[in-house]
């Protein structure tokens, strides 16, 4: 569980330096580094799932999921939340950026992967290997989104611990394929979140979150009846 409570503090370290950063980067240059931001997110979502050999699987959670998500109202119900967070000085509030932030470093197949082989057999490295990555990422994160980067590390702290915590549990569920199409249908979420940042497209990914959750349980509901 240390090296996930390091790789959160590596988000905020680098998320630090990123917030002293941005005070000697004009509105212009945090514009501009937002907008290749948004490019090469579609770019990392556009890698991960175009080798997919499981694109119907992934179209059917995807359309699940947002059913679920919009019958549930996610993207409202945290609106309503960054409300009382916004800023007033027009900056993007804490939620929806630190939202922003957990979507890009977490979506990935390595962000399950670490922390099951950590709880699992003990082997740290995966965790490491990815506080370097998000420690250097939140640099860039934090000069766009200023203090939501450490939400955002709270964020990654909970969900990659709660995996650490019941890895035992969930391990006969998260085999190879399901780890697969989690990351497959998190990257198109990332290709999703681009176009948002981009402002092509309201697109409210967060309510596409659900769909994550479909190839668990399809492989729940497939085991009672092999």
């Amino acid at each position: 569980m240390i090296a996930i409570i390091i790789n959160a503090l590596a988000v905020c370290a680098g998320g630090t330096v990123g917030i002293v950063l941005r005070n000697h980067i004009s509105k212009r240059h945090i514009n501009s580094i937002f907008s290749i931001m948004g490019v090469l997110t579609i770019v990392m979502g556009l890698q991960g799932v175009i080798p997919s050999d499981h694109m119907i699987f992934i179209m059917i959670a995807l359309f699940l999921g947002s059913i679920l998500g919009n019958f549930i109202d996610i993207s409202g119900k945290i609106d309503s939340i960054s409300e009382r967070f916004s800023s007033e000085d027009g900056e993007t509030n804490l939620i929806s950026g630190a939202i922003t932030i957990f979507l890009i470093q977490c979506t990935g197949a390595l962000a399950i992967l670490g922390p099951m082989k950590a709880g699992l057999v003990g082997e740290y490295d995966l965790i490491y290997f990815k506080a370097i990555l998000d420690g250097a990422s939140a640099i860039i994160f934090a000069s766009i989104y200023g203090k939501s980067i450490y939400p955002a590390a709270l964020l990654l702290l909970i969900y990659q611990g709660g995996i650490f915590l019941v890895s035992n549990i969930i391990e006969p569920v998260l085999t190879p394929l399901v780890i697969e199409q989690i990351g497959q249908i998190g990257s198109v979420l990332l290709v999703a979140l681009g176009i948002e940042m981009l402002e092509l497209k309201k697109m409210k990914v967060v309510n596409y979150l659900p769909a994550i959750l479909i190839p668990i349980l399809y492989t729940l509901i497939r085991g009672f009846f092999i």
